[in-house]
């Protein structure tokens, strides 16, 4: 095989050259294991409350979501944080459950809550 290359010096680039570019096709699609594709499964809710404190925002936002969330199918944590002029309401989904009808789901439930202060700014999604 080396006497074969060494007399057909333009086989052996072609090969390399073939070798580089199926190298470079593969490389995009290759996974890396330091960062593993992680499905969401969680759905985070921000409220704004400017002005209030953290004991108004548990009351007038958390408890009121934590509730209007205990409709959602799938549901299996709803954590609610409190803090100065912020609530992050937290929704986690059971693994088998669909992530779109579980964000669209948690979406439309707090988005058709009346009860909110006057103050209480439009929520805002995230997946996580």
């Amino acid at each position: 095989m080396i006497r074969y290359f060494v007399t057909h010096p333009t086989a052996a680039n072609l090969l390399m050259l073939i070798i580089m570019v199926l190298w470079l096709s593969a490389l995009p699609k290759l996974q890396r294991y330091t960062f593993p594709v992680i499905p969401a499964t969680e759905v985070e809710v921000r409220l704004s409350f400017p002005g209030a404190t953290a004991l108004d925002v548990e009351q007038g936002i958390c408890h009121v979501t934590e509730e209007a969330l205990d409709t959602v199918q799938d549901i299996i944590e709803i954590r609610c944080d409190a803090r100065e002029n912020l609530a992050i309401v937290t929704a986690r989904m059971l693994e088998t459950a669909d992530l779109g009808t579980f964000y669209d789901d948690v979406k439309s439930a707090v988005e058709s809550i009346t009860t909110f202060p006057e103050k209480v700014e439009p929520p805002n999604s995230v997946l996580l």
